[in-house]
């Protein structure tokens, strides 16, 4: 990127992810928000920012139990996602209905964020990006897009009050999962708990068997690493980084997508 590409970005920039007083926190699945962004979410709650989680669809193949039923499976992941919420400080979270494995359609999945937000009224709005080369799991991409298209809709009143709800403007969207971050929180302090919201995902952590702890060892140990790269990288001790996009950035802006 030249140094006039950067210039342009800059300018072009408005405020910052922390100066927001309400977020929003879209995941594919139960534990998408916690591992990637989870440290951001506490160090907003002790803030005394109101963050609300989005949970967009039930997470029941994550669960690979032939004793229990759909409808057991979707009750566990609720319930670990509650207890992980509760433990970053977060005391909203909605859960939409659409199944785990990607079959629905991301203008659907879109039109319902799309309600959320008109209903909450977040400043900003965070995400899965949709756009890594390496992320192949359809529902990262599916919510990552619908939640770009929520976000873009979100500042068309006409449309917006065509569908019925009311207008309100999102300042920006954050996209966790990314591999080009420009936008870093700070997040000393926070991994610790960050790591246990994830544990408590008891399902997709069980971590009884040598095998279980280990593969859990590998994710705290990325986790961790990630977050001192990225701090480094901010000239932080510790940072989660996002791919941040304003009004601005996100419409006939090809600078920001260097």
């Amino acid at each position: 990127m030249s140094i006039i590409d950067k210039l342009l970005i800059k300018v072009s920039r408005s405020g910052k992810l922390t100066d927001g007083r309400k977020y929003l926190f879209i995941g594919p699945h139960p534990d998408d928000i916690e591992i990637g962004a989870g440290e951001t979410v506490y160090r907003l709650t002790k803030a005394g920012k109101q963050v609300k989680f989005l949970v967009c669809t039930d997470g029941r193949y994550g669960i690979d139990d032939e004793l229990l039923t759909d409808e057991e499976k979707i009750t566990v992941r609720k319930k670990e996602s509650m207890a992980a919420a509760t433990l970053l400080g977060v005391k909203e979270i909605e859960f939409l209905p659409f199944c785990d494995g990607g079959e629905y359609d991301a203008e659907t999945l879109s039109k319902e964020i799309q309600k959320v937000i008109s209903a909450y009224k977040p400043d900003y709005i965070f995400a899965p990006d949709p756009y890594v080369t390496a992320e192949l799991h359809t529902d990262h991409v599916k919510t990552g897009l619908a939640a770009a298209r929520a976000f873009l809709r979100s500042g068309v009143a006409a449309q917006i009050r065509k569908d019925g709800l009311e207008f309100f403007p999102v300042k920006g969207i954050a996209f966790y999962f990314t591999s080009r971050p420009n936008a870093y929180v700070k997040t000393t302090g926070c991994g610790a708990v960050r790591m246990q919201s994830v544990l408590l995902h008891k399902s997709q952590f069980p971590c009884r068997t040598e095998e279980e702890r280990n593969y859990f060892k590998v994710l705290r140990f990325y986790l961790n690493l990630r977050a001192t790269r990225l701090g480094w990288r901010s000239f932080r001790f510790r940072a989660e980084g996002f791919r941040y996009l304003n009004r601005i950035h996100a419409h006939c802006f090809p600078e920001a997508g260097s």
